[in-house]
């Protein structure tokens, strides 16, 4: 098997196991996508535009992040994603809704993802992920082939359905650097918050480097169940407001 047929598996089977998926770096035009293409950007439903805009204002205090609503946190324009199941699976295929809102300061984006859900397990000794917000990233120069095309911010629980710890993950390089976050899941609800440098040090990560530019994501919640569907949205923008 050649290598580079065989850097492509590994990168499918970690792209599957972390969570990970590709999202096109930008959206195309219609018709510019043919079967090919568009099965390996599934389960992301390719549009004109994004669907919408999440808003992060400036802000001289951090919030907190204990997936609480605070003071901080009630200034940012909550913005209502739509998550759908994905085809595959024949287990049920309903639709459902996340809150996600954003704040920065001069260096830090700090975001909160609030959505209702099923308790945890309960289980002892279990780590999972639960939440994934995915970033389109450019194609760094002299990166490996394949190069990633995604860096994803992962949140995962434990079986009390408090968040263990959550990542900045870039495959398959740049590797898994830690995020500040906390929250997890009352009454009926998941509520995670964390925070990340605009500027990474991994050169592989996102970068908001560029505040009047837009960044590209979609949102993915963790069924972990045998016949149903993760939910996935629709990709959306991040925008920065002074």
């Amino acid at each position: 098997m050649g290598l580079s047929r065989l850097l492509a598996i590994l990168v499918l089977i970690l792209l599957t196991v972390g969570g990970c998926m590709p999202l096109p770096a930008a959206l195309p035009a219609p018709g510019a996508i043919g079967g090919t293409e568009q099965a390996v950007a599934e389960p992301v439903e390719l549009n004109r535009a994004p669907a919408g805009r999440l808003e992060a204002n400036r802000v001289s205090a951090a919030p907190r992040l204990d997936g609480r609503m605070d003071a901080v946190w009630a200034t940012a324009r909550p913005l209502r994603i739509q998550l759908a199941a994905q085809s595959r699976g024949s287990g049920p295929q309903g639709a459902r809704e996340i809150e996600l809102r954003a704040v920065h300061t001069a260096d830090t984006l700090y975001l909160l993802a609030r959505w209702p859900g099923e308790p945890p397990p309960d289980a002892a000794d279990t780590t999972f992920n639960q939440l994934t917000i995915h970033w389109t990233i450019p194609t760094v120069a002299g990166s490996p082939t394949p190069a990633c095309g995604v860096a994803c911010h992962t949140a995962y629980v434990d079986g009390r359905g408090r968040v263990a710890y959550m990542n900045s993950e870039t495959i398959p390089q740049g590797g898994q650097d830690a995020l500040s976050a906390g929250g997890g899941w009352a009454e009926g609800a998941w509520s995670v918050a964390w925070s990340r440098p605009l500027v990474s040090a991994n050169a592989y990560d996102v970068q908001f480097d560029d505040l009047s530019a837009t960044s590209l994501f979609f949102v993915k919640v963790f069924e972990r169940a045998d016949g149903r569907s993760d939910a996935v949205s629709k990709p959306y923008a991040l925008v920065f407001v002074s």
